[in-house]
């Protein structure tokens, strides 16, 4: 296989060569990573569209995912020539079954961070992404969120947090940046604050377990990615801002500006705008992305935090008095 700039690529050091290529695009960049994908390995690729919300409305809601299904079925369709399998619905049920008991056990260990000092961050939870993500709907993976589950449980009871010191109670909107998450978690622990929450982590990948119905797994899988595609709208995470504000009892938000997932970063000055106004947090503007440490300075990143800690301090003072 060679690249777009002729260079032979290891297939020691790769994946397996895909016969096709599956993806959804709730995340624009996405489609573009799946098409890119497809062209250079030269095989089939289906791209479920999932369209962006613009009221989110119940209505709506239920208008987007009529749509992604008849998409799943195409997908059906497509799977079916390129597999010479017939599609299994029972076997789809059965792992949609693990699906749900995952992301109900995920939830209930992400919900302690109510708890201060919270028994794990915001940075822990996309660590525990992991089994989600990459063993999603297999025995292994509710394992783990059993385990979990269990290790909160003891931290909580013993009064153990990420750290000793907890002052401030945060939270993080858009993607992490993969790449400083171990240096951002001790930074902002240096200062007493934990970022217990996240857009990324609390409010996609099965984050409202309930939706889940077993026994309609077409239905489920489409309305999964017609919330996901919710978190692209500011008023949505406004209205999910102020949930986690009064759940978690947060002091401040951290807005990661993207530079490559821009759809998200729309919103996101008015969305500090209005926590100010309405929930009387303020809130820091940081420069980055998941993956390019071209767009990332630890010097810019510090200072902001920094000051954006002495507000959060001064705002404890006044309360106080």
């Amino acid at each position: 296989m060679l690249t777009q700039r002729g260079e032979e690529v290891r297939q020691d050091v790769c994946l397996p060569m895909p016969d096709f290529v599956v993806a959804a695009n709730p995340c624009q960049t996405m489609g573009l990573w799946a098409s890119s994908l497809g062209r250079l390995c030269k095989v089939p690729t289906f791209i479920i569209d999932v369209p962006p919300p613009v009221d989110y409305t119940e209505d709506e809601f239920e208008r987007n995912t009529q749509y992604i299904m008849r998409e799943y079925k195409e997908l059906i369709t497509f799977l079916e020539e390129q597999t010479k399998k017939s599609f299994d619905y029972d076997k789809l049920k059965e792992i949609l079954k693990l699906v749900k008991e995952g992301a109900i056990l995920r939830k209930k260990s992400m919900d302690m961070c109510v708890v201060s000092p919270s028994p794990q961050s915001f940075f822990d939870c996309l660590i525990s992404l992991g089994p989600s993500h990459a063993l999603r709907g297999t025995p292994p993976a509710v394992e783990y969120y059993v385990k979990l589950v269990k290790e909160m449980e003891e931290r909580v009871a013993k009064g153990i947090g990420v750290i000793p010191n907890e002052k401030y109670r945060l939270y993080w909107d858009h993607l992490p940046i993969w790449f400083k998450v171990g240096a951002l978690s001790e930074f902002l622990g240096s200062y007493g604050a934990v970022v217990v929450c996240g857009i990324y982590t609390h409010g996609m990948f099965y984050s409202e377990a309930e939706m889940i119905d077993v026994d309609r797994p077409i239905w489920s899988l489409s309305a999964e990615l017609a919330h996901y595609g919710c978190c692209l709208d500011a008023r949505y995470r406004m209205n999910k801002i102020k949930e986690f504000v009064e759940k978690f009892h947060l002091d401040g938000l951290i807005m990661h500006s993207s530079r490559t997932c821009r759809p998200m970063n729309l919103g996101q000055y008015d969305i500090l705008k209005w926590a100010e106004r309405n929930l009387g947090i303020p809130g820091v503007m940081i420069d980055g992305d998941p993956t390019d440490p071209n767009y990332y300075s630890d010097a810019q990143t510090q200072t902001r935090i920094q000051a954006f800690v002495e507000t959060m301090e001064v705002r404890k003072r006044t309360a106080v008095r």
